[in-house]
């Protein structure tokens, strides 16, 4: 067969194709002896072998001497002038991958208009290929890159600035963990730190004078002696310091205490228990085990039950009588009394208007309360000091809920009362005062009219007088 020119005139010397407009390839192109005439067109049936995708139609432009690129652009070997051009018009030509390197492409070749949207992807860029120069200035946008596609080893070191990222465009997810480091973070001015004073994004919050002492103290020690704290080692400790610092006894003072992991003392010879309706003390006044509590152990369980209008109290006892009437803890006169109580217990329910639940004193003829807890209306919300069956109390600064607290009050011999929940400084309760010479420890649990089980663990009550306990 013979390959004819645009006349339909033979080419002599062309080579020997399997049609009269077609040869097998690329390569035979390179293989004319003698130039065809101007325009004479020539398939290829594909680019390296049949079919592979990247044949098509050449014309002969006699003269040219453009440089062979085996692409758009073929010389035949024989011959110094003259080239053949490839027809592309309408003709879509498949690039193998890894095949556009550094030396194919014209510097600043590459526009944004030549890159069709997320087409670039890893697979088709080889290696260390496309550099600074080959790309012009704002091609390269989000759209033409594929999801995923730049990675650690298609950047340069310091490739990426600050004006190559869009504003909120480095997001959570794309942080390796660890990667923000001190250096990373923006300075903070002196004597700030990073925080929140109402929620929400961090900034930073001026140290106080004080907040400055505390963190540059050494230790915990160092610390506590700053705050003026004296380290203790026990409940007990804690309790005596506590009492020494605001009843300045006169005499050495004596305690007693009911506490957890222990019966609280012996019902009908230490105690006296009171019950109305469905109230009961639980498991037989043992301590019955429950985490949380400070030192270990249990509580002590007292309980309404779930009938309104019933009440558990406990009231101590002397050689089996109920105080009432007795003696159990003497001078405890108003003017001159100096004397301090401690507790710590947790409600499970929280209490509505017509909850009341205490502890603290009764007096020998049992009208007189003086309480620490919940009283009905007048403690919805907050901890309160009452006098029992009264409208005299205060509220402390603590909300009310199921945690364990830790309570006290106490008189330093001044008349008046004072109390204080979780270490808040102290109150004082106007216009209330111990005006009887004997009391003894009290604790009372009602739910009134409600309907509802109101139950109370009791884990410590310590109290203790200047120099008098019976």
């Amino acid at each position: 067969m013979i390959v004819l020119d645009a006349f339909g005139n033979p080419v002599v010397g062309g080579p020997d194709i399997a049609s009269a407009y077609s040869v097998e390839n690329t390569a035979a192109l390179r293989l004319f002896t003698v130039a065809p005439a101007a325009g004479t067109l020539v398939a290829t049936l594909g680019d390296v072998t049949q079919d592979d995708g990247n044949g098509g139609f050449w014309f002969w432009v006699p003269n040219s001497t453009e440089t062979d690129d085996g692409v758009t652009v073929v010389k035949c070997t024989a011959l110094f002038a003259g080239r053949f051009y490839r027809y592309a018009a309408g003709q879509v030509i498949t690039i193998p991958d890894g095949s556009v390197t550094t030396a194919k492409l014209v510097n600043s070749a590459v526009t944004n208009a030549k890159i069709a949207d997320a087409s670039v992807t890893t697979a088709k860029i080889a290696d260390l290929n496309v550099t600074t120069g080959k790309i012009a200035a704002g091609a390269v946008t989000t759209a033409k890159i594929a999801a995923g596609a730049v990675t650690a080893t298609e950047l340069g070191t310091g490739a990426v600035g600050s004006t190559q990222l869009a504003s909120s465009a480095v997001t959570t997810a794309k942080i390796t963990d660890a990667n923000v480091t001190l250096a990373k973070m923006a300075n903070l001015a002196a004597n700030t730190v990073i925080g929140s004073s109402g929620g929400g994004v961090p900034a930073a919050l001026t140290m106080t004078s004080a907040g400055r002492a505390m963190a540059a103290a050494s230790d915990a020690a160092a610390q506590r002696t700053l705050l003026s704290l004296t380290d203790v080692t026990d409940e007990a400790s804690a309790e005596l310091a506590h009492a020494n610092s605001v009843c300045s006894f006169t005499y050495p003072s004596v305690s007693k205490v009911f506490r957890n992991n222990t019966k609280i003392g012996t019902l009908g010879n230490d105690w006296t228990l009171l019950t109305g309706g469905s109230g009961a003390l639980g498991n037989s006044g043992k301590g019955v085990a429950t985490s949380g509590w400070a030192g270990g152990g249990g509580a002590n369980i007292l309980t309404t039950g779930a009938t309104a209008s019933s009440y558990v109290q406990l009231i101590s006892c002397v050689n089996g009588l109920a105080i009432l009437g007795g003696a159990m803890i003497d001078n405890l006169v108003s003017a001159t009394a100096k004397w301090h109580f401690e507790t710590v217990f947790k409600i499970s329910t929280t209490p509505n208007s017509n909850t009341e639940i205490g502890v603290g004193w009764v007096d020998s003829g049992g009208g007189d309360q003086l309480l620490v807890g919940v009283r009905g209306a007048q403690s919805t919300t907050k901890f309160r000091v009452f006098k029992g069956g009264t409208s005299t109390g205060a509220n402390s600064t603590v909300s009310i809920d199921t945690n364990p607290h830790r309570f006290r009050m106490w008189g330093n011999g001044d008349g008046k009362v004072y109390f204080s929940v979780d270490y808040e400084s102290a109150i004082q309760l106007s216009g209330a005062t111990w005006a009887d010479t004997v009391a003894a420890p009290y604790v009372t649990v009602q739910n009134g009219s409600t309907a509802a089980a109101q139950t109370v663990y009791l884990s410590t009550a310590r109290y203790r007088v200047d120099g008098v306990v019976a």
